[in-house]
């Protein structure tokens, strides 16, 4: 994270996924003017500070939740900017297949 945080650019949108968890990267995300998107931990915690009415399209997509909140708190130091969650809820497991090998260079045979 702090190889990241010192290549940080303003204007940019980061992704990542719930293994990363810095709240010092997001802060600094946040304050150059980047933004960010990413799962969290079903273990995170937060205090909700707005939950969004949830239109039709949003519940057709299978959107169950859509708040503004603060991220961290209960214990931890929380994060200096208020953040959006939008929960999914997942009705199927999608399994991908192994990836193939690549054909050798100049085979007309893609896949």
């Amino acid at each position: 994270a702090r190889a990241a945080r010192r290549t940080l650019q303003g204007g940019r949108c980061y992704v990542f996924d719930a293994g990363l968890i810095n709240r010092l990267l997001f802060d600094d995300i946040h304050a150059i003017g980047s933004t960010y998107v990413g799962r969290i931990r079903e273990t995170s915690v937060f205090d909700v500070l707005e939950e969004k009415l949830l239109s039709q399209a949003a519940l057709d997509a299978n959107v169950v939740r859509d708040a503004t909140v603060k991220l961290g708190v209960g214990g931890s130091s929380p994060m200096n900017h208020v953040v959006r969650i939008v929960a999914v809820q997942v009705t199927r497991l999608i399994r991908c297949a192994p990836a193939k090998a690549r054909p050798a260079r100049g085979s007309a045979t893609w896949w």
